[in-house]
C-alpha cells in the first residue's frame, strides 16, 4: 500500500477550529472559552469527549513527531494513521530507517518497507505495535490517569501510552478532539502534534488479501528491508 493509496480520500485538518463569535444580542449557550457552566470533574469532561470520539466511529491523525518508540517496532517520525475499533492503517516514517505501510487487523499487525513488495507480520502478530494511536473503543480518553482540568475550558491535560503526559485540546460544541500535542523536557516547544480528522472514510483493509496474511513470513522491520 503506497502512501498515496492510503492518503485518498483524507482530508487533512486545517489548524485550528474556526469559532463564530456572537452578537451581544444573541448570547450563545456555549461561549468560545468552553461551556460556562462546566464545574464538574476532569473525569466527568473526559467521558463527554471519548463519548463522542466512540460516536463519531472512526478518525485520521495527522503525526508530526520524532522517534515516537512504539512497542515491537522502535521510534516512528512523521506520518498519517487512520484509526477505527477494528482497522488501524498507517503510513509512517521508522526513525532512521524508512517509510512503512502498516496495518492493524483481528489483533496482528502487517507492514511492509515503501521499497519492498512483500508484506510481513510483526512476530506473533501483536495489535500493540499502533495501539498508542488508538482512543476509541478502549476508554482511551475517559480511564487516562493525569486527568486535569486547564483553564479557558478548551483542553484538558492526561498521560497516554508512549506519548505520555499531553494536552488535549477539543471542540466545545462536538466535544470531538481536535488536536493533542506535549512539549519538551523544557517545556519550551513541540516534540508531538498530532491532528485530528473525521471527513475520511473509516480506514480499510488495504494491504494484502486474507490469503496473503496468512502466508506472510514474521520478521520485525530494518536490517534486510526486503
Amino acid at each position: 500500500m503506497s502512501r498515496g493509496t492510503l492518503l485518498i480520500g483524507i482530508a487533512l485538518a486545517a489548524g485550528g477550529v474556526a469559532l463564530l463569535a456572537c452578537s451581544p444580542r444573541e448570547p450563545s449557550p456555549e461561549p468560545l472559552d468552553g461551556p460556562a457552566t462546566w464545574n464538574s470533574s476532569a473525569a466527568d469532561l473526559a467521558g463527554h469527549i471519548q463519548r463522542a470520539l466512540d460516536a463519531k466511529g472512526h478518525y485520521v491523525l495527522t503525526v508530526d513527531q520524532h522517534n515516537l518508540v512504539l512497542p515491537q517496532w522502535g521510534g516512528v517520525d512523521a506520518g498519517v494513521v487512520g484509526v477505527s475499533p477494528d482497522v488501524v492503517v498507517a503510513e509512517l516514517t521508522r526513525t532512521g530507517d524508512g517509510r512503512y505501510s502498516m496495518m492493524r487487523t483481528n489483533g496482528e499487525t502487517y507492514f511492509k518497507r515503501e521499497t519492498c513488495g512483500e508484506w510481513a507480520r510483526v512476530p506473533g502478530g501483536v495489535a500493540d505495535v499502533l495501539a498508542p494511536f488508538v482512543l476509541i473503543g478502549n476508554q482511551g480518553i475517559a480511564a487516562a490517569r493525569g486527568l486535569q482540568l486547564l483553564p479557558g475550558r478548551t483542553a484538558i491535560g492526561l498521560e497516554l501510552p508512549v506519548a505520555g503526559s499531553v494536552t488535549l485540546r477539543y471542540d466545545v460544541q462536538t466535544y470531538l478532539p481536535v488536536e493533542i500535542w506535549a512539549l519538551d523536557e523544557a517545556s519550551t516547544a513541540r516534540r508531538l502534534l498530532w491532528t485530528f480528522d473525521y471527513d475520511s472514510p473509516p480506514p480499510a483493509i488495504q494491504g494484502p488479501t486474507e490469503d496473503g496474511r496468512q502466508r506472510a513470513p514474521e520478521r520485525g522491520p530494518g536490517g534486510n528491508p526486503c
